[in-house]
Order: structure tokens, then C-alpha cells, then sequence
């Protein structure tokens, strides 16, 4: 099962020490893809990305802040729910 986990992933503040990612803890319903090829939460990373142009998972920049449904990943969350 595909969830997300508080403190899970983690980003860089201003002073670049790590920090974690503020994750939900449920199964993904709209997984999508950020610049870093990353999977996250439709609604996570949109929240994210409205404060933040690095990655939540790797501190790095990101090249642009566009995401794109996950397919495969939605595909797997619906086989293994059975839908």
C-alpha cells in the first residue's frame, strides 16, 4: 500500500539544515510527478509548491513546478483496492 508518512521526506530550510516534509498519512488518490520524477499527493505538492520552488524530497531546485498524473502509480492504487 502507498502512503505517505509524516517525516517521511524532508527539505531544506533557509539555513539548509533538514527539515521534514509535513506528509499526509493516507493513501494517495491523486498521485502525480513534480520536476524532481518524484510521486507525490496531488494536493501535498500543490500546497508545497504555492511556498517552495525545491524539491520536498531532495532540497534541490526545481527546473519548473508543473506536475503530471502518475498513471502507473493511480493504476497500482486502484488494483490493490480493487478497483
Amino acid at each position: 500500500m502507498l502512503v505517505y508518512k509524516a517525516g517521511d521526506f524532508f527539505h531544506f530550510s533557509n539555513t539548509q539544515s533538514l527539515q521534514p516534509f509535513d506528509c499526509l498519512q493516507v493513501l494517495m488518490v491523486e498521485p502525480v510527478i513534480a520536476a524532481d520524477g518524484h510521486t507525490n499527493e496531488k494536493a501535498a505538492i500543490q500546497t508545497w509548491l504555492q511556498q517552495h520552488t525545491i524539491s520536498p524530497v531532495t532540497g534541490d531546485f526545481l527546473s519548473h513546478t508543473r506536475i503530471v498524473p502518475n498513471v502507473l502509480i493511480k493504476s497500482a492504487i486502484g488494483t490493490n483496492q480493487g478497483l
